[in-house]
């Protein structure tokens, strides 16, 4: 969207609905097809702390815990990379996420470290398999860029230090991406030496900081509005505020930000409701626009009151479930972790809810535990500690 613009949104008349009606709505509004989620399994090795990770038995929406520093975050890194594959950035992505510049010489120094390469396996719930691999690529200095057991590739000749590196992806066994990427003094050059398309499902990566950057909502909410499910955002709203009539984008200072009209009241910015709001608010649109797809979320209960997380995780769970969006969320919160159980119980939807612990056990072994619901709910009812 151009900073430019005014999107202008019909108004909705105020519904005197409760929040159970308004639920009931969302649980009702079709016979739908069952969530078919995408992932059923998931490998790395040597991606950052992740020397040699396997998460079986993935479903409809998983909760990752887990100390800090036990691979949680790389975890979800890892998910959106391999998804991610055919994007000419993807590499560098995960740099971008920790606030570093684009550089193939940081990704070598702190991604791939003193590895040679790091890998991705990933299984769909039909069996179809997805290898990524990222590794080092040695440039000769007569310009030649040369992997062992590789078809060597010409790039142009020069003095200057490249620095670089390969990916490689393949499906059903076949190679369909091999991709370099070269950085001299000159910046980046990509060099596609084979480059078969595949459709791979939508994904999105939001963080607790990035969840609720005002331009990015304002976009994100635009393009739910076209598809027709500003209503389902409204229906939202009221759960948490039943005074809110409208949604429309305005500007501020030439932002589009996200605003709602309340009851006998004009437009505020959506975020004066609070961040807990806007961080509902944000990851709703994220599960209607991952429509089919996937959606890894870290952190993002941060910022939402205790109170307010059953209604969360009942809107998630529903949200998912209506649009088939698989969802992997790391959180630290024990409070959001009970209350996902609790939301899941009370809508019948044990079958798409799993939880899984990350814990460091020796210095090159993560340790995956996976809780089914009935140990999930033990453990809820006896206030176990299962973070």
């Amino acid at each position: 969207m151009a900073s430019n613009s005014y999107i202008q949104i019909a108004t909705v008349p105020l519904s005197c609905e409760n929040s159970c009606q308004a639920l009931g709505k969302l649980r009702n509004r079709s016979n739908r097809v069952p969530p078919s989620p995408f992932i059923k399994r998931f490998e790395t090795q040597n991606y950052r702390g992740l020397k040699n990770l396997a998460v079986d038995d993935i479903s409809l929406v998983n909760l990752i815990g887990g100390l800090n520093g036990s691979g949680k975050t790389s975890f979800l890194e890892g998910i959106f990379t391999s998804l991610d594959v055919f994007n000419p950035l993807c590499v560098l992505r995960v740099l971008q996420w920790r606030g570093l510049p684009f550089s193939i010489k940081i990704f070598k120094d702190i991604v791939l470290s003193n590895q040679k390469s790091i890998s991705f396996r990933l299984l769909d719930h039909q069996s179809h398999e997805y290898n990524t691999k990222i590794e080092r690529l040695e440039v000769a200095p007569f310009g030649r860029s040369m992997i062992k057991g590789k078809d060597s590739v010409n790039i142009p000749q020069s003095n200057v230090s490249v620095e670089s590196v390969r990916i490689s992806f393949s499906s059903a066994g076949q190679d369909r991406l091999i991709r370099d990427f070269l950085e001299s003094g000159n910046g980046i050059n990509i060099n596609d030496i084979k480059n078969e398309h595949v459709e791979l499902p939508l994904t999105f990566l939001l963080s607790r900081y990035t969840l609720n950057v005002q331009q990015d909502i304002a976009e994100r909410y635009s393009s739910v509005v076209k598809s027709g499910r500003k209503s389902t955002l409204l229906e939202i709203l009221r759960r948490l505020d039943l005074q809110v009539v409208d949604l429309e984008i305005l500007q501020l200072n030439g932002t589009p930000v996200l605003h709602a009209q309340f009851h006998g009241a004009g437009f505020v910015p959506l975020s004066f409701a609070g961040d807990g709001v806007l961080s509902i608010m944000s990851a709703s649109i994220a599960i209607i626009q991952a429509k089919d797809g996937i959606l890894l979320l870290d952190e993002f209960d941060a910022a939402i009151h205790y109170s307010k997380l059953p209604i969360l995780w009942e809107i998630v769970i529903e949200l998912a479930m209506e649009v088939n969006c698989q969802i992997f969320s790391a959180s630290h919160s024990k409070e959001s972790i009970d209350a996902a159980v609790r939301a899941a119980q009370k809508m019948h939807a044990n079958r798409y809810l799993r939880y899984f612990r990350f814990d460091n056990v020796e210095e090159n072994r993560t340790q995956v535990t996976k809780y089914n619901f009935s140990e999930l709910v033990v453990a809820v009812d006896e206030d176990w500690e299962v973070r």
